[in-house]
């Protein structure tokens, strides 16, 4: 919009002067006019870019992550219910100690006399 109002300025003003030097004028301020706005849609268009591969980028990290978190928790899993399969024998272990330890032992109630010394 500033750069039709502009052109238009240009071409009302100088082109009550000299017709040919109106055309010339608004050409030029046309041209650098496009210039800047061409270097600033490709500035853009390379932020934009730039920003769409940042993105792409984190995706895949995040699915790294993901997959990498998934097989920790297979991992865990699996070693959740191997313990779960040796329980029933560790709780039979435990009962068993306590029987275990009924038996008469020849050292059993023993005690170990303390000696003095004369001083």
């Amino acid at each position: 919009m500033p750069l039709a109002m502009v052109l238009v300025g240009i071409l009302l003003i100088i082109g009550s002067f000299a017709l040919a030097t109106a055309l010339v004028a608004a050409a030029v301020v046309g041209g650098v006019w496009g210039l800047v706005l061409r270097n600033g849609a490709q500035a853009a268009q390379r932020l934009q870019d730039n920003a769409r591969q940042i993105l792409q980028q984190a995706k895949l990290e995040s699915l790294h992550h993901l997959r990498a978190a998934s097989a920790e928790l297979t991992d865990w899993n699996t070693k959740q219910r191997a313990a779960d399969a040796v329980e029933p024998r560790c709780r039979e272990l435990i009962k068993s100690l306590d029987t275990a330890s009924r038996g008469g032992s020849p050292f059993e109630g023993r005690t170990v006399a303390k000696e003095e010394t004369a001083s």
